[in-house]
């Protein structure tokens, strides 16, 4: 009984470490050392880029030009990331009078916003295999 349920636990562990995939962000463009780099990741276009829905919301300093962030825990199929320079370290995109964001900001597919965040579809990235993603950052 003991070696059938640690075979079980050691299958179980095996199957959910080759499903998992594993994402490089190369985030350019940051222009000021300081803050953090707040990655978003979404799995769907029902409230994309919309504070706190993310699946996964990655937090790492801000401290060199160029910022790599390695992801490994993701499932196959298809995101969108969205990159913020939050400057001030307070967790969350700061917007000016008109609405448009103050800290520089990236998408998945280096997709500009005109007037308004892109969807869903345009940023998806499909993570089938390794995949390394190159973002740059930019301002309004």
């Amino acid at each position: 009984m003991k070696k059938s349920v640690l075979f079980f636990c050691l299958l179980s562990a095996f199957s959910i470490s080759v499903s998992a995939q594993k994402v490089t962000i190369n985030i350019t463009g940051i222009k000021e050392i300081k803050g953090n780099i707040l990655i978003g990741i979404y799995d769907s276009p029902v409230n994309f880029a919309k504070e706190g829905s993310q699946i996964k919301l990655i937090s790492v300093p801000a401290d060199s030009k160029t910022v790599s962030v390695t992801i490994t825990d993701l499932k196959e199929g298809k995101y969108a990331f969205t990159i913020l320079h939050d400057k001030n370290a307070n967790g969350k995109c700061d917007f000016n009078l008109l609405g448009i964001p103050k800290e520089s900001i990236g998408f998945s597919n280096n997709v500009k916003p005109k007037l308004k965040v892109p969807s869903f579809n345009d940023v998806k990235v499909n993570v089938k295999d390794s995949l390394t993603l190159n973002i740059k950052l930019f301002n309004f």
